[in-house]
Order: structure tokens, then sequence, then C-alpha cells
């Protein structure tokens, strides 16, 4: 007879985690829930890897680049030269670059070995009867150019010289070059074919004044825009054109080596300087010495 000052109560025995595992109900639920957690984490991982891979592809474009500051853009055989690196010679130009003339004339700053190299080459396209777009006066086709960019990590300006910007626009997207390339125009009829071959490349319209600088405002509408000013233009201009333009590109002055004209010229709001002597012009701007360190 139990003991009637002791309760006692008839419960049924927990099951512990073992026998739910032995019994086969707990597993699959768990074994659910650890591949639904890793496929997440696997999907995380992905998404974060794949920004990761779009923003490096793109760490050199344009306005990335420009928001760091000011890039020098090197111009005619300086750009030609600039895209193979300090040179000691014509002969060197030819054997990295196929279709260079071997004696081309070379600036004399770029024969010292300064390793200072532009962020920017702007370069002439021409385009033969046959369709063929060249730079450098023929002497190398379009597509190398623009290899040769992509490999150096060189933005470029593409001055376009009659040729089709349908055309110019399908080598640079073949390049890859879409988000480092600036199309500049000499008029309004290239500005709107240029814009209607791609929407999403810069174009660069010459600006001398201040109502030219509204037309080529009105005339781009929501397409990215940038104003190529002369260096002699006004602070006023420089002013509006900064105000109005995703960026503004001035050419530098005809005598780099003056202090004065130079620092007239960077104390204006430009983004791009385009220069046919950029190593004396990097001398000019950060002292000769700092250039040779």
């Amino acid at each position: 007879m139990p003991d009637p000052d002791v309760l006692t109560l008839d419960v049924a025995p927990s099951r512990s985690v073992c026998d739910c595992k032995n019994s086969g109900v707990a597993r699959p639920v768990v074994m659910r829930r650890c591949m639904r957690k890793a496929a997440m984490a696997m999907c995380a991982l992905g998404v974060a890897g794949g920004l990761l891979v779009w923003r490096e592809s793109r760490a050199d474009a344009i306005l990335s680049r420009i928001h760091h500051g000011m890039l020098v853009c090197a111009s005619g055989d300086a750009a030609t030269a600039t895209l193979v690196g300090p040179l000691t010679s014509g002969g060197a130009m030819s054997a990295i670059l196929p279709g260079a003339v071997a004696n081309a004339a070379i600036p004399t700053d770029l024969l010292t070995g300064h390793q200072y190299a532009p962020a920017m080459v702007r370069l002439d396209v021409f385009e033969s009867a046959s369709g063929l777009l060249t730079v450098g006066g023929g002497t190398q086709s379009l597509s190398s150019a623009l290899s040769a960019s992509r490999k150096g990590r060189k933005l470029v300006m593409l001055s376009l010289h009659g040729a089709t910007p349908k055309h110019v626009a399908q080598a640079i997207r073949a390049a890859d070059m879409r988000h480092h390339v600036i199309l500049a125009a000499t008029n309004d009829a290239e500005a709107r074919t240029a814009m209607a071959a791609d929407g999403g490349m810069m174009i660069a319209l010459p600006v001398r004044s201040a109502r030219e600088e509204q037309h080529a405002r009105r005339l781009v509408g929501s397409h990215r825009f940038a104003a190529y000013l002369p260096a002699s233009a006004t602070p006023e201009l420089f002013a509006l054109a900064h105000h109005d333009a995703e960026a503004v590109i001035a050419d530098g002055p005809t005598t780099p080596d003056d202090p004065a004209k130079l620092q007239a010229l960077l104390d204006e709001p430009v983004d791009i300087i385009v220069t046919d002597q950029p190593v004396r012009f990097a001398e000019t701007m950060t002292g000769e010495d700092a250039a040779r360190q």
C-alpha cells in the first residue's frame, strides 16, 4: 500500500536526443535546417564575390578615377608611347606595338627613363574605305590600341575624325572598355550618332563659351557629358562647365615649363588635362626631383 504522505505522478519518460536520433525523427529535420543554412551562406558568399568582381572590373572607370584626383591625358606621339611604358628607342615601340613606325618621332622627355606614366591617352580614330579603324595616323588598329590600354589600365579618349561612331562603339565593347572610354565629338551630328551608338559611354563636346556650354547640355540631355575647354577659358566658363558636366577636360598650356600658366590652369576645377608633353607637365607640376623619384 502506497504511503499517503507521498504524492506520486505517473509521468511518461521523456525521449532523449539520442532516442530521437535513433528513432529517425529528428535527424531529417536537423539535416534539412543545416542544408538550408549552408545554402544561404553559399548564396551570400556568391553575391559578395560577384559584387567584388564587378567593383574590381570597374575600378579604373572614368568617374571613379576623376573622384580621386586630376588626370593627365597624353596626346599625340606621347599617347602611343604611354601604351608601352617608358621607352629607350623607337625600335622598342615597334617591337611592342606591331605596326607602329619604328623611327616614329618620340618626344625627348619620353626618352629620359622616367617611370611617370599618364593615366589616360587621347587617340585619333580614322576609318578606311574598307571599314578598318586605326589610330596613330593609321599605324595601329583601334582594337590593338584598346587591348593595350586595357592591359595597362589606361583610360582612353577617342577623337572621332569622321569614323563611324557605331563601328567605334562596337570595337570598344568588344575590348571590354566601355566604362573606360570618352568619345570626343567635334560637332552636333557626330555627338548625336555617338550617343545613339551607345547610351552608356561618356561624350565630350568642345565648349568655348557659355552659349556653347548651354547648347551642349541641351543636346546631350541625360547622357553623360564632358565639357572640353581650351586652356585659355575664363574662370566663369570653367565654373559653369564644372556645375553642368560630369567631367571638365582642358588642353594643357602650350608651354608646360611655365609654372605661372600651369598654376592658373590648376586653380580651375579641371578633371582631365590633355598634353603632348606629359612628363614635362608632371615635372613642372610636382617638381623635377619629385618626378624622378
